[in-house]
């Protein structure tokens, strides 16, 4: 529905909503990888991959409690929070502000992860998520080993002028980092079911954090090759 302000809300707020709002943040994301990796602010396209990775982290929560029939009162925690508008007057933001919430990462995390290993695998994927999300936090909070890649001999880089000194290896971090959220359109181009082609993503997650443990560029890899191998045998 469109308010009096001419802004856009859905009025059913569901979790299928949710869902594509998020698929949209994802690809428009991925777009502000590619700009920033060209000009050379790895800085940022450091902190705009962690924001990826927390949003696909939030589309797997969803979809994993639709495709499981499994929507717990931490989904309808999350919706509600999510769906929550930041205040309530615009013309008054200060004294109309709502102080919206929000569930725990380690929560959404953790379900995500639960529906898709056990035993000591899960342990291990619990790890491995939790030291991707940590390297990347550098960026976000900018923290000295971060900051000081941009620093060569006599100066900060602080507009991307001097990029080729860093480019091929965040042009590979992309490379690998733009793979996983790719895959469940590629596998929406086999036609399959949306149920199927989650399946099929579940399984591929699985094999691919398992196999290469804590390296980003190995996890790229390896879920590409097995994306390649799903790919030809449909």
């Amino acid at each position: 529905m469109q308010g009096s302000d001419g802004r856009f809300r859905y009025s059913e707020q569901t979790i299928q909503q949710a869902i594509v709002q998020k698929l949209a943040r994802i690809i428009s994301g991925l777009h502000s990888v590619e700009a920033l990796l060209e000009r050379g602010l790895f800085q940022e396209q450091g902190i705009m991959q962690r924001t990826i990775d927390e949003i696909e982290q939030d589309i797997w929560f969803l979809c994993l409690a639709v495709i499981n029939n499994d929507i717990t009162s931490l989904h309808t925690e999350y919706l509600q929070y999510f769906y929550s508008e930041e205040f309530t007057d615009a013309d008054d933001v200060v004294g109309s502000r709502i102080g919206r919430g929000m569930v725990k990462r380690d929560k959404i995390r953790a379900y995500v992860h639960r529906s898709s290993f056990s035993g000591p695998e899960l342990e291990r994927a619990n790890e491995v998520g939790k030291t991707i999300t940590k390297a990347y936090s550098g960026y976000i909070h900018a923290a000295s080993p971060h900051i000081m890649d941009m620093y060569f001999p006599d100066h900060f880089d602080v507009s991307g002028a001097l990029k080729q000194y860093r480019y091929g290896s965040h042009r590979r971090d992309a490379q690998n980092f733009t793979i996983e959220r790719l895959l469940l359109w590629r596998l929406q181009q086999k036609r399959l079911s949306m149920n199927h082609c989650l399946s099929l993503c579940i399984r591929l997650r699985q094999r691919s954090m398992l196999k290469c443990g804590t390296s980003r560029e190995n996890y790229g890899s390896a879920l590409n090759s097995n994306a390649s191998r799903c790919s030809a045998s449909n």
